[in-house]
This record gives C-alpha cells, sequence and structure tokens, in this order.
C-alpha cells in the first residue's frame, strides 16, 4: 500500500500519524472493502482480525462499525471498549444487538433495497393501500423488514408475516409523525430521525396506539407503542450504517444525529411512551375475567374429538380434508394448549396419528 499508493491522501495522511491509528483504520477500511466484495460475490477469502480457533462459518463474522475490522460478530460488544477509534472520536457505546445489526448492514447482508425474497414473501402478501405504498418506498422501512425477516429466517411459515406487520406498522407510525407535524417539510423516516424531533417521534407512537388522541385513557393497542421503540432504534443504527458506508466519516453530522437520538431513546422513551403503555397493560391485565371451564367438560370435548376423528376418513378429498384439520387443529388448540404457529406447521399426514 505504501508503495503504490504513498501519494494519495489518505495515505499522506495516515504516514505522518506518528500513532499509527491512521494506517491501522485505513488497512482495516481496505480489508472490508475486500470483504464486502467477498460476501456480495459469494466466494473468496475473508480477511479477519483474529484466525478463528473453531471451525470457520463466515456468517458468523462482520466489521466492527467504527473501525472496520472484522472478527467474530458475537466480540463485537468487548471489542467496542479497545476500539481503536476510541482514541480518536468520542463514541457512544451501543448494545451487543444493536451492534451486530450495524455490522449485517455494513457487511451487505441486510439490504436496504427490497431484496428478492422480501419482493416475492412480504409484498406480495402486504396489503394494497397507503400504508403497503409507504412501507414499500421508504429506505428505512425495507431495511427494517429485510431484518426482520432475516431474524426468523428458520421460520419459514410466519417470517413473511412477522415483517409485513411491523413495516405496516411503522409506515402507519410515519404517517402519525407527517399528520402531527405539518410545517415540517419531512417527507420520510429518515428526516424524522434526529434528535429536534424526538417529541415528535414520541408523540406519534402513542398516537399509533390509540384511537384518537383526545382518549389517553384507552389505549387500543399499547404493545405497539412499546414495540416501536425497538424498531425506532433499528432504523436509526440502518440509518447510521447507510451514511457510515457513502461517507465513513465518524464525524458526520448525520452520525452525531444518530447517536444523540439513540441516548435520548434510552433516557426519555421510557418515561415518555413506554410507562404509560405498560400502565394500561397492567390495568387491562388486572380487570380481565379468567373463565376457567369446569374438568368434565374438557373431558367431554375431547372425547368427542377423538370420536370424530376415528370415524373421519383420512382422505386427500378436499370435504374429507377440512373435516379433519378442524378436529385436529381444535383438539390441539383446546385441549394440548398449542399455539398457532404450531397448529400451522403441522402435516397432513400427521393428522392421522391423532386418530
Amino acid at each position: 500500500m505504501i508503495s503504490k499508493h504513498k501519494k494519495e491522501h489518505s495515505v499522506e495522511t495516515a504516514l505522518k500519524d506518528k500513532t499509527g491509528i491512521a494506517m491501522s483504520l485505513l488497512r482495516s477500511k481496505g480489508d472490508d472493502k475486500h470483504n464486502n466484495k467477498v460476501v456480495a460475490e459469494g466466494h473468496g477469502c475473508l480477511l479477519i482480525s483474529r484466525r478463528p480457533t473453531k471451525e470457520f462459518d463466515s456468517e458468523q463474522y462482520g466489521p466492527c462499525v467504527h473501525c472496520r475490522d472484522w472478527m467474530l460478530k458475537s466480540t463485537l460488544k468487548r471489542h467496542q471498549s479497545k476500539c481503536i477509534v476510541q482514541c480518536v472520536v468520542d463514541v457512544s457505546p451501543l448494545t451487543k444487538r444493536n451492534l451486530i445489526l450495524q455490522s449485517d448492514i455494513l457487511s451487505g447482508r441486510l439490504q436496504t433495497k427490497a431484496s428478492s425474497l422480501l419482493q416475492n414473501e412480504v409484498f406480495a402478501i402486504m396489503t394494497a393501500d397507503k400504508v403497503t405504498e409507504i412501507a414499500q418506498k421508504d429506505l428505512l422501512i425495507v431495511a427494517l423488514g429485510e431484518s426482520w425477516l432475516r431474524r426468523n429466517i428458520d421460520n419459514k411459515l410466519k417470517r413473511k408475516y412477522y415483517a409485513s406487520q411491523r413495516m405496516r406498522l411503522t409506515a402507519r407510525y410515519l404517517i402519525a409523525m407527517l399528520e402531527e407535524d405539518t410545517a415540517c417539510d419531512a417527507k420520510s423516516l429518515w428526516d424524522f430521525l434526529v434528535p429536534r424531533k424526538f417529541d415528535c417521534l414520541a408523540k406519534a407512537a402513542i398516537t399509533v396506539a390509540m384511537p384518537t388522541m383526545e382518549d389517553e385513557e384507552e389505549l387500543k393497542s399499547p404493545s405497539n407503542a412499546i414495540k416501536l421503540k425497538y424498531d425506532v432504534i433499528r432504523l436509526v443504527n440502518a440509518k447510521w450504517c447507510i451514511t457510515l458506508k457513502e461517507e465513513n466519516d465518524l464525524n458526520n453530522g448525520t452520525i452525531n444525529d444518530c447517536q444523540g437520538l439513540m441516548k435520548l431513546i434510552q433516557t426519555e422513551w421510557p418515561e415518555k411512551v413506554t410507562r404509560f403503555a405498560r400502565m394500561v397493560l397492567a390495568q387491562r391485565q388486572r380487570e380481565v375475567k379468567q373463565h376457567i371451564p369446569a374438568p368434565d367438560d374438557i373431558k367431554l370435548l375431547n372425547e368427542h374429538l377423538t370420536a370424530e376423528l376415528k370415524t373421519t376418513p383420512m382422505r386427500k378429498e378436499l370435504p374429507d380434508f377440512l373435516r379433519a384439520v378442524k378436529l385436529a387443529q381444535t383438539k390441539l388448540q383446546v385441549y394440548n394448549k398449542r399455539r398457532s404457529g404450531e397448529i400451522d406447521a403441522v402435516r397432513y399426514i400427521s393428522l392421522s396419528l391423532l386418530t
């Protein structure tokens, strides 16, 4: 690098740095560029900071968001306190989950553009309305959808629904912010994810969770207000990484905005949003009436379902199939208390085992 690129400004600057930090950062940046190419092409050798001691799995490695050194993603949190960038820039500490999310975005494993999987699975099932239109066109909401799809990649049955729900919820959140801040020229989530818009972010989270702003004592979906905190953090991380990819400047104003907003979310969101929502949830839990069926009724229902299953022919004709499914699902859900996702995953051939 010194012999071939010594006349380049970045190399000249690094050579003048007696601490060696600038040269290390420059080398890590080059390694990161090479590794991103390897990940994109799907073949090649990754340049990592430490030799692996166990079986190598490239999916487990990613870059530090600050110094761009590639390492095990599970060690990013520990590395954060020792990162050489700490000597140059005042960096706010991040949680392990946020560090891994940012690492996946920087490495290109998480896309900020809709992947074919997101388009084919998630976009295909989303309701055709204004909310979906906004969700599919907003850069950060698409990145959030990719994140949720990847987080649940092993759950083929439900992952598209999880991603769709979070994308539509965030789109409704954006609509609430646009309606709240009519005087602002902001058009996308990117424009709202700044510290000066925090009050608008918090108020919109409450708006999404209640039918009308005047009805503050009755949140329609208080859990939405709680969920939005974690999705907003993911959105801020996505914005942070997109900026890093484009400009690679830790002193960039957008990155400073992201750091400031993260601090506000950690300190003020619990008081302005979470505590209020949890209060409503706790109150509902106290007021709910639990109707427990009599044991004899449960026994009678189970005997009836078992008898019906024994007399239902296990053929692939539609009427027989629908009858068997209804009986089996009722038996599983009522008697064994199975979750709906588990019931949906039951294969047709497995129904015969219940008879």
